[in-house]
């Protein structure tokens, strides 16, 4: 990698495999839509944040899948410690829009798909026939 190059990539097949005793290679989830940021899981813990219709709220997945009992008020330390996680995200990636921590996206001159609207495969990219 170049320089100051961060590699945030991690293998996850031994979860997706179902190996026993595989755990998840980050502790913390971010749930984004686009660029924005709705949630934030760690461990059995999901914080909700305030978006479009939605409030803030703060669940116990392990206990409650459903996301039906709101723990915000109960739970004010849980809440408080995966909102840093939030502010750490923030301070990096950004929670709404591209944040400091991005890098340039990249760019390719006349950039073509692979395989067309029609199922056509690009000239030089159709595989191997025995």
């Amino acid at each position: 990698l170049p320089r100051g190059r961060k590699l945030d990539g991690a293998n996850a097949w031994p979860v997706l495999a179902g190996t026993p005793g595989a755990k998840p290679p980050h502790g913390t989830f971010h749930y984004f839509r686009g660029l924005t940021l709705e949630a934030v899981r760690h461990g059995n813990w999901k914080l909700q944040l305030a978006v479009e219709k939605k409030p803030r709220a703060l669940y116990d997945l392990a206990a409650d899948i459903g996301e039906s009992k709101d723990l915000l008020n109960v739970k004010p330390d849980v809440a408080a410690k995966l909102q840093s996680l939030v502010d750490a995200m923030k301070a990096d990636l950004g929670t709404e829009g591209i944040g400091p921590g991005c890098r340039p996206l990249g760019k390719v001159a006349k950039g073509l798909p692979l395989i067309d609207r029609t199922g056509k495969i690009r000239p030089g990219f159709e595989p191997d026939k025995p």
